[in-house]
């Protein structure tokens, strides 16, 4: 069984590491809101249109990824 010291050594840790998942998650979330904002100045057309929606699901992708790393980080805290 781990001693106090040990204990609170790896609760530093653990705070460590998901201060560095939330500090990339918000650092991801600020540039996919750059790029819809990117993507809604965009002139209609339909190639446009396309890679509008393409890269649209992209972002989701990547947000709903990095929620559910810091979900599970946060879990495990």
């Amino acid at each position: 069984m781990p001693d106090d010291r040990e204990t609170r050594d790896l609760l530093v840790e653990i705070r460590t590491r998901l201060d560095v998942a939330l500090t990339k998650q918000e650092d991801h979330e600020s540039r996919i809101r750059d790029l819809y904002q990117r993507i809604a100045t965009c002139v209609t057309g339909e190639d446009l249109r396309i890679q509008r929606r393409q890269v649209i699901a992209m972002a989701t992708v990547c947000v709903t990824v990095v929620g559910g790393v810091v979900g599970l980080v946060t879990a495990l805290t």
